[in-house]
């Protein structure tokens, strides 16, 4: 029997050894060999047309004027505390552990195969100390992700 999609991706993460090489994976942001030589292989065969080649030297060259002091959102090179933890690889791994406990199902709706928001029971900004708590998380999909912050804005679960 050929599992496919998350029913294989359920098994995978069921393997901790597997779930070690990809936390390991994920924080030293290195591939695999055989994913580089794919990549490669992929690549070139995109930019034979030279007319793609360019297109992407173009895009390339824009990111570069727009990065760092160059870019018109800079603000000096500052950053917050919690935009750096939101982006930190912890937070990845936290919201990874949430989705696979939740069995990639929202857990309002029940609704598999939504796109999904990992969702902090108690407040991210007021409650540093459960940032990365399994059990302060929950999988909601964008809808109920978005109900339950209009239902909550003004209850107690914000104030702290």
């Amino acid at each position: 029997m050929r599992l496919v999609g998350i029913e294989r991706q359920n098994k995978l993460w069921a393997n901790p050894d597997y779930r070690k090489n990809q936390i390991e994976r994920l924080k030293s942001g290195k591939q695999t060999e055989s994913f580089k030589k794919n990549q490669s292989k992929s690549q070139k065969k995109r930019f034979e047309n030279p007319e793609e080649r360019e297109r992407a030297t173009k895009l390339l060259r824009s990111l570069e004027r727009a990065r760092g002091e160059k870019s018109g959102g800079w603000r000096g090179g500052v950053s917050t505390e919690n935009e750096k933890q939101r982006k930190s690889i912890q937070f990845r791994l936290w919201r990874e552990a949430i989705f696979a406990r939740d069995n990639w199902v929202c857990q309002d709706c029940f609704i598999r195969g939504k796109k999904l928001h990992p969702h902090h029971i108690k407040h991210f900004a007021k409650f540093p100390e459960l940032r990365f708590a399994i059990d302060n998380g929950i999988s909601l999909c964008v809808d109920c992700h978005k109900k339950k912050h209009i239902k909550k804005k003004d209850q107690a679960h914000f104030e702290g």
